[in-house]
């Protein structure tokens, strides 16, 4: 059975607490963490799902902080990153990570690679990470 340990608990994490309990067969009541409170190392990391819904800059340290910690998967709440430099240091994450729209209740996760999440960030997304305003376009580039 999936143990899920949501961060945030603001409308997109009560959303993604929602959102999973749509398979009580599969996974069982989440567990709560404040959003400064240390990650716990998980109990079985083939069955924890470590669920992010706090506030976006705080996303990808708390990746970075599941996968030193031994989580295997993550559902985070949009964007995982909010610049450059943290989209740079998930790339080659040993963390299965699915980005998604989770205050919308029309859940529907895309698994990627932190490869092909910053290969989409940087090249084919015309929009910075995480200003919501259309990038500059890159030199040479038409």
């Amino acid at each position: 059975m999936i143990q899920p340990l949501i961060v945030g608990r603001g409308s997109a994490g009560r959303a993604l607490r929602h959102a999973l309990a749509i398979y009580p067969e599969a996974v069982a009541p989440p567990r709560w963490l404040d959003r400064d409170a240390p990650l716990p190392a998980p109990q079985d990391p083939g069955t924890a799902l470590l669920v992010l819904a706090n506030p976006h800059a705080l996303h990808a340290p708390r990746l970075l902080e599941a996968a030193t910690r031994g989580y295997r998967y993550a559902i985070c709440e949009k964007p995982a990153a909010v610049d450059l430099a943290q989209a740079s240091q998930l790339e080659g994450l040993p963390l299965h990570t699915w980005i998604c729209h989770g205050y919308r209740l029309l859940w529907g996760p895309r698994s990627s690679s932190a490869r092909g999440m910053l290969a989409r960030l940087a090249t084919s997304s015309r929009w910075r990470v995480g200003t919501g305003r259309p990038a500059r376009r890159l030199a040479g580039r038409r």
